[in-house]
């Protein structure tokens, strides 16, 4: 399968707590002026030590072959040469890798 590596972005999330969380509402960042925002409309959970795949496209043919649970769209791009992932809730940063 041949993409363009500009659109094959997906990061997975870890959950590492006992409990559900919910992804509505929160912010997914680069840092910089990249910002997407997971609607209140968002049904997208992970469960206790589970994980989330969130990608840049939906359509597997276009994101390399990497099947995502959620699709930012062209919000957040990251730069190939090194960039970072913020994960926002209610205004504080859960995690983030560089």
């Amino acid at each position: 399968m041949c993409v363009a590596y500009a659109v094959v972005e997906w990061f997975e999330m870890k959950h590492r707590t006992g409990e559900t969380i919910s992804l509505a509402g929160w912010r997914v960042s680069d840092g910089g002026s990249d910002l997407h925002l997971l609607s209140d409309a968002v049904v997208l959970s992970i469960e206790p030590q589970g994980y989330a795949v969130l990608g840049r496209e939906a359509d597997m043919a276009l994101n390399g072959g990497v099947a995502v649970d959620y699709a930012c769209g062209a919000e957040v791009t990251l730069a190939n040469g090194g960039d970072s992932i913020h994960l926002v809730f209610a205004g504080a940063v859960v995690d983030s890798v560089t």
